[in-house]
């Protein structure tokens, strides 16, 4: 017989290596149980490379592979699943980091959670009509996986199913999928589109953008999506994680439809410089803004009543926010490292702020608690390192562990009320405890409370009171715009100005005592009784006197609406707001000058020059700004003659007076803090809320008020 030739050898081999596939790994290398005629696999022990389960071992059909069988094994480069295989458990083929492909049977019907997690080499993987189920975080961290193909049996997609597949450019929905779980497809950061087969009944997509069948809740953007995007009208919820990560969106258009936001809704999306949420949501999630590391601002509206844990955290851009009246809780690390944070204004109706609320909002400066604060948590307003103050309000019970540790250049805290509990290393170095002499459980003067030295509070006399005779309180007093007369009660009566001429009274020669004044607009004429005379605007200026330098003395000053020229004179020329604005200067940041400020109507933007950009009343409001809570500075406030409210903000809101009175707010009592009151032309009542009513002038007579 002749010897086959070499070539003809390797022909033969060649054809039967195609015509017989490649053998099974051996049995040995698993373990296995039988139960009721089928194997299970329970572990591998062979030595990786390419591995191709058995689909019969002892003569039995292999049925399931049991949870972490292959969990770490970093040698395994390809696995081939048999037909026989009706289910892959949890944790498969975790962390098998040199695996490249897989070959799923036509049997399998669930993949378990992260079966195939950090399964960072797989490129792709194509999942059979048979399969029912993807767990949770089944691919999660697959970073070289580009492509997938979804059966069309799969009726639910886990929880971070697919999350950070970052090299996945689309994937296709089928018409089988009934739920698709939170996070699915978050972080798969060149992800551009989520498409869904039309005959999906509970989902659907609109410019690779995932929905509900409706269009009403937006599920999912892809991470992959660049530039603005505008969310449909008639989407009323944002999902869970809906925009995580979105790196390359600039900016996002919520529409009006828009009720809710979903934790972590915006999560990640570094790029995102500013956003508007929409005047029907009522709270701000959990991380619904963390990490927006380019966010710098953020409008939030009245109707937000929660900002949840962490909902900012990490904004480090964030230079200021508007906390909305209506909110009651600021939520566990609410604004934690908000490091451009330099002022924030909490609410009154605020009950309580979260374990590291502020931590390590490294640029703000001075905060006040308000008075419907009843605790404050555990490192609240830890590490803010500029903080130099902070006032307490006087409803605080207790402060946690380290609230304000780390807080070195605090030199002193102020407490309204009495004292409250506190926890371990409350407060640093080396502030100083301030305490009001009426206030109840704090040591003597001197002492220490919390390991701090206490000291008294004295809050300085404010000088934007009427303060007639120098007894620290303002006066009921009137100008008799026909005659002239000036009447303050209980001090004198006297003659001065005319008709044509507008009230400016003030501490002119820095004495503490209001000397009486007009400004006369014809000729621009500043008469200061006994003190001085001086021309400076016009008929078509406001006067707007005070402190503007802080040299303890009022400042000639007039705000010219037509260009927003604010003139003080010898002080400053500066242009602010303008002819729809009407003038609110005030001592704002209570740092003893007044502040150029404007209040708009028609918006209800409060600018105070320097200071803040809030929104607050409207048109038909009265501004009423003062010092209600006695921090020494100014509250912005509005009185709505048509029902009588006071809207004092972070303060109160309450009931007094009506459409036919005019607001008289000024501290009548001593104590401070400003009282709410009005004064009745009809009538000559001055009626100031729990100090006094009392009748003094006529239906001639203007109130002197500020």
């Amino acid at each position: 017989m002749k010897r086959m030739g070499l070539l003809g050898c390797l022909s033969v081999i060649f054809l039967l290596a195609i015509v017989f596939p490649l053998p099974a790994s051996d049995s040995s290398d698993f373990e296995y149980t039988i139960n009721f005629g089928k194997v299970t696999i329970t572990g591998y022990i062979g030595p990786g490379g390419a591995v191709i389960i058995p689909d019969m071992i002892e003569g039995l059909p292999v049925t399931l592979i049991e949870s972490s069988v292959f969990y770490q094994c970093t040698n395994l480069t390809s696995i081939t699943i048999p037909d026989s295989v009706t289910s892959i458990r949890d944790e498969a083929f975790e962390s098998c980091t040199s695996l490249t492909s897989v070959t799923i049977g036509n049997s399998v019907t669930s993949i378990g959670d992260s079966a195939f997690y950090d399964c960072s080499s797989l490129t792709s993987v194509t999942i059979p009509d048979s399969v029912t189920s993807i767990g949770g975080a089944a691919f999660f961290d697959c970073s070289s996986l580009t492509s997938v193909t979804i059966g069309n049996s799969v009726t639910r997609i886990g929880t971070g199913a697919f999350y950070n597949c970052t090299s996945l450019t689309s994937v296709t929905i089928p018409d089988s999928v009934t739920s698709i779980e939170s996070s699915a497809f978050s972080r798969c950061s060149i992800l551009t589109a989520i498409m869904v087969d039309t005959a999906n009944t509970e989902y659907s997509s609109a410019n690779g953008v995932l929905f509900n069948k409706t269009q009403t809740i937006l599920i999912q953007c892809p991470a992959g999506k660049s530039g603005s995007y505008t969310i449909p009208d008639g989407v009323t919820s944002i999902g869970v994680t809906a925009f995580s990560d979105c790196t390359k969106l600039l900016s996002i258009t919520i529409p009006d439809s828009v009720a809710s936001l979903g934790s972590s809704a915006f999560s990640g999306c570094t790029s995102l410089t500013s956003i508007t949420i929409p005047g029907g949501v009522t709270s701000i999630g959990s991380d619904s803004f963390s990490g927006c590391t380019s966010l710098t601002s953020i409008t939030l509206p009245d109707s937000v009543t929660s900002i949840g844990d962490a909902a900012f955290w990490h904004c480090t851009s964030l230079t200021s926010i508007t906390i909305p009246d209506g909110v009651t809780s600021i939520g566990y690390r609410a604004f934690d490292t908000c490091t451009s944070l330099t002022s924030i204004t909490i609410p009154y109706g605020v009950t309580s702020i979260g374990e590291w609320a502020f931590h390590y909002c490294s640029n703000l400066t001075s905060v006040t608690i308000p008075d419907s604060v009843t605790s404050i948590g555990r490192s609240a307003f830890s590490f803010c390192t500029s903080l130099t103050s902070a006032t307490i309000g006087n409803s605080v019970t207790s402060i946690g562990d380290g609230a304000f540790g780390g807080c070195f250049s605090m030199t002193g805290i102020y407490f309204k009320g009495n004292a409250p509990s506190y926890g371990n290393n409350a407060f640093s170095p080396p502030v100083i405890v301030y305490r009001t002499i009426e206030a109840a459980g704090w040591p003597d003067v001197g002492e220490l409370w919390a390991d701090r030295p206490t000291a008294l509070w004295t809050i300085a006399g404010k000088k934007w009171i009427h303060d007639f005779n120098g007894d620290g309180t303002s006066d009921l007093a009137i100008f008799r715009v026909g005659s002239g007369l000036w009447a303050v009660r209980g001090v004198t009566r006297v003659y001065f100005g005319s008709s044509t001429d507008q009230t400016v009274p003030g501490d002119y020669n820095g004495d503490g005592i209001t000397e009486i004044g007009i400004f006369r607009g014809t000729s621009g004429l500043w008469a200061i009784r006994g003190t001085t005379r001086a021309y400076f605007g016009t008929g078509s200026d406001l006067p707007e006197p005070g402190d503007y330098d802080g040299d303890g003395t009022a400042d000639i000053g007039i705000f010219r609406y037509n260009s927003g020229l604010w003139a003080i004179k010898g002080v400053t020329r500066v242009y602010f707001g303008g002819s729809s604005d009407s003038p609110a200067s005030g001592y704002y940041d209570g740092d003893a000058t007044k502040d150029i400020g404007v209040f708009r109507g028609a918006s209800g933007l409060w600018a105070i020059r320097n200071v803040t950009r809030l929104y607050f009343g409207s048109s038909s409001d009265t501004i009423v700004p003062g010092d209600y809570d006695g921090d020494g500075a100014w509250e912005t406030g509005i009185f709505r003659g048509s029902s009588g409210l006071w809207a004092i903000r972070g303060v109160t809101r309450s009931y007094f007076g009506g459409n036919t009175d005019e607001p008289v707010p000024a501290d009548y009592d001593g104590d401070s803090r400003d009282d709410i009151g009005i004064y009745r032309g009809s009538s000559g009542l001055w009626a100031i809320s729990g100090v006094s009513r009392v009748y003094f002038g006529g239906s001639g007579d203007l109130p002197v008020a500020r």
